[in-house]
């Protein structure tokens, strides 16, 4: 499957306007990486390393950004309040 690369930056977008990073030098890296992606501009692997460290630099979740998956951060976000033992709070 290949990735949606307008959602990703639809996604990406969300989150540097949600966080006021307009003028983060990451953020805007890592947007422009996206657009040309959805673009049909071909993978460029400085683009992909710098789309990564935007979301480990932001706490962002990579699942929710690439897939538009919630489940692993929804999970993530609920074992902090919860017992490692407690079934619910496993990651996938």
């Amino acid at each position: 499957m290949m990735p949606d690369w307008t959602a990703i930056s639809t996604r990406v977008t969300q989150i540097i306007e949600v966080l006021h990073l307009g003028d983060e030098p990451l953020a805007c890296t890592a947007l422009d990486h996206c657009q040309r992606r959805a673009a049909g501009e071909p993978a460029d692997e400085v683009g992909e390393d710098q789309l990564i460290e935007f979301a480990a630099n932001y706490g962002q979740s990579l699942d929710w950004i690439v897939l538009g998956d919630l489940d692993p951060t929804i999970r993530r976000l609920y074992a902090i309040g919860h017992d490692d033992d407690d079934s619910a709070a496993m990651v996938a």
